[in-house]
């Protein structure tokens, strides 16, 4: 039989009333917090995961901020696109009016002008700043004015050819602009893999039209010279100055030579040449400035030199309007991929902040039961004490 002493009883009976008090106190806390975990002690694994969803969280919701501000700054750069192309579209129209052969001086003027204030539109466009101050076409040099009118009818361009991009998930990243030399220096000319520049002391009247490569496997990329030996015969020699070949031609007429068709309208003159310029490309400033300077009286051209140069401009209109659609087409694809993990952000974040509460939120109904049931037994542990404290011999005497 085991003895139990009179301070041990005291001593059991005080740490069990000590531990429920403590067990209410608990329960007390994470009631009044609504947390079944308050701190570490509280539950250690339960704790460590309850801040890896936190930190998960937070990483989400700077996602989300990131996916902001990539939307803004690209619908910006979209808006400024289509203004540009709006721009474009216009110019096109003009220069196609300027073919008509019953414009008057006055008229081409008047169509001049407008160009030219179309320029200064779609540089003013280019140079366009997003609503922190940083210019949209600069790429990462987004401090600096990216275009410049640098010399007579030559644009440059200042900004870098980087884009900066943000992280919108832990494994996408997205490109917040478009450099400008890709939207508007790097454009390419004539058909894209060659154009056909007149020469300005030709006296004939032909007049370069659509030209293309028919045989790619016969085409060698090189600057070609086209020269009409007369109205009806014609060499063209590479770069070096050798002879490619010679044919005859008739107005109008299709002149072709190592898989590149050329086609002309009007009558050469003996000695006119033409320059077929391979992998070329020209900045739309300069295609818009050389095109109003023309047709308002700047740069004084003959007819046929002015036809020549109407026809070229086309192309490099078209080329550019082709590259700003391109241009737009990779925004919209951007601006999709930052809609579709905004919401599979936002799901993440259900899922963690679901899990989060699961673990750290507290079940009211059952705190407040293991409450009532905690403060009874205290209750009754207390009484208990109570009444030991009265079972004392010298309480008989």
């Amino acid at each position: 039989m085991n003895r139990i002493s009179t301070s041990q009883l005291f001593t059991n009976t005080l740490s069990s009333i000590t531990g429920g008090q403590a067990r209410l106190a608990d329960l007390q806390r994470a009631i009044a917090s609504g947390k079944q975990v308050n701190t570490a002690a509280d539950d250690p694994v339960g704790a460590g995961r309850i801040l890896e969803l936190r930190a998960l969280t937070e990483r989400i919701t700077q996602y989300s901020r990131n996916s902001d501000a990539a939307e803004a700054r690209l619908s910006t750069t979209e808006n400024a696109l289509v203004s540009v192309s709006d721009s474009l579209n216009r110019v096109r129209e003009l220069a196609l009016a300027s073919v008509n052969g019953i414009n008057t001086p006055s008229t081409l003027e008047a169509y001049g002008q407008e160009v030219l204030s179309q320029l200064e539109g779609m540089i003013a466009l280019a140079n366009q700043a997003d609503a922190n101050g940083e210019y949209l076409f600069s790429g990462t040099a987004s401090n600096t004015l990216p275009f410049t009118l640098s010399g007579t009818l030559t644009y440059s361009y200042f900004g870098n050819s980087q884009s900066r991009s943000v992280s919108i998930s832990d494994n996408q990243t997205v490109a917040m602009g478009l450099p400008g030399d890709e939207v508007f220096i790097d454009i390419p000319t004539g058909n894209g893999r060659f154009q056909v520049i007149d020469n300005p002391g030709n006296t004939g009247t032909a007049v370069a039209g659509d030209s293309s490569i028919s045989d790619p496997t016969l085409w060698v990329p090189d600057d070609y010279t086209l020269t009409f030996l007369d109205p009806s015969n014609w060499e063209v020699r590479d770069s070096g100055g050798v002879l490619v070949q010679t044919g005859t031609y008739s107005e109008p007429g299709t002149i072709s030579f190592r898989g590149a068709d050329l086609s002309f309208i009007g009558t050469p003159a003996a000695g006119d040449q033409f320059t077929v310029e391979t992998n070329t490309t020209q900045d739309i400033f300069t295609t818009l400035a050389e095109l109003g300077a023309a047709l308002n009286g700047e740069t004084p051209l003959t007819e046929t030199a002015m036809a020549n140069l109407l026809n070229r401009s086309l192309n490099n209109i078209d080329n550019a309007l082709t590259v700003n659609q391109e241009s737009r087409a990779t925004l919209g694809v951007r601006l999709s991929s930052i809609d579709s993990y905004r919401d599979l952000n936002a799901r993440d974040v259900i899922q963690a902040q679901t899990l989060r509460s699961s673990i750290e939120d507290l079940d009211y109904a059952a705190a407040i039961s293991e409450f009532e049931y905690e403060s009874t037994i205290l209750e009754a542990a207390q009484q208990t004490f109570l009444s030991l404290q009265n079972l004392s011999l010298f309480r008989l005497l």
